[in-house]
């Protein structure tokens, strides 16, 4: 789970908007998202919240063009699911 959030980290700030580092970054957002939803799916969300998942991914939505709007959707897909998780998993 580290390592994938290091990767989003990484591209999301080497991104140059091309079309392949879009398809790049919704790759690791859904391969994310997939592992927050897994059978260990709660303890990977709260591993991705406790490293900066939150914080990685408003900078993401806030940087995004409107004309990326697979990326806005993966990324908002994939907080979602993890501060589901998260919150349920809390409780």
């Amino acid at each position: 789970m580290v390592r994938v959030l290091d990767e989003l980290k990484a591209s999301h700030s080497a991104s140059g908007g091309s079309e392949q580092d879009l398809d790049g970054l919704v790759s690791l957002l859904d391969e994310t998202r997939g592992l927050c939803c897994s059978d260990e799916g709660s303890e990977n969300a709260a591993i991705a919240v406790r490293n900066g998942v939150a914080e990685a991914l408003v900078a993401l939505c806030a940087s995004t063009r409107v004309q990326q709007e697979r990326l806005l959707v993966s990324a908002l897909k994939m907080l979602s699911s993890c501060m589901t998780l998260v919150s349920l998993w809390v409780l």
